[in-house]
């Protein structure tokens, strides 16, 4: 989201982004702002506005009071409750994960940090540990991917036969 900030304040945009930073919110250049980026996601579990970096929550109706319909406002796992409050209001969110090319590259870079984050971690080498990936979809079997290429033994568990099966054909 900082690459995407800075690409389109280089295409001139003026650009307001929410919470990547403790920097307090000012709701005036929001309005100012012809793009918004909400962050990924976009809300936390009790609805408020996904700010790991402020030291309290932030609600949603004060940042959507004053957006613009004619903005352009990104985010990512928007839930139905905001799409919903952003519909009341005649803006229009776009949920960089519901687009599935997006989904299938942010695959890649999750992949990775995972594996990053073990080879960091683990007091013993990735190369014949035994690794289990729960789940295999598109982060799963990116997943899956880069540990059985630096020789882990890879074990998936998925509640779908269909994911199972690939996963058994791939190795």
């Amino acid at each position: 989201q900082r690459s995407l900030s800075a690409l389109l304040t280089q295409d001139g945009h003026i650009v307001s982004d929410l919470a990547l930073s403790d920097a307090p919110i000012a709701l005036s250049a929001l309005s100012q702002a012809d793009c918004v980026l909400f962050p990924i996601p976009a809300t936390d579990k009790k609805g408020f506005l996904f700010a790991p970096n402020h030291s309290s929550s932030v609600p949603l109706p004060g940042i959507l009071d004053v957006l613009q319909p004619n903005q352009l406002i990104f985010g990512g796992k928007i839930s139905t409750f905001l799409h919903a409050e952003a519909a009341k209001r005649g803006l229009q969110l776009h949920d960089f994960l519901a687009r599935e090319d997006f989904s299938v590259a942010n695959a890649v870079p999750t992949a990775e940090g995972a594996l990053q984050r073990a080879m960091e971690n683990l007091p013993i080498t990735i190369h014949h540990s035994r690794i289990l990936i729960t789940g295999f979809g598109r982060v799963g079997s990116c997943t899956a991917q880069r540990f059985h290429a630096v020789g882990a033994r890879v074990t998936i568990s998925a509640r779908s036969l269909a994911q199972l099966t690939l996963a058994e054909t791939m190795g």
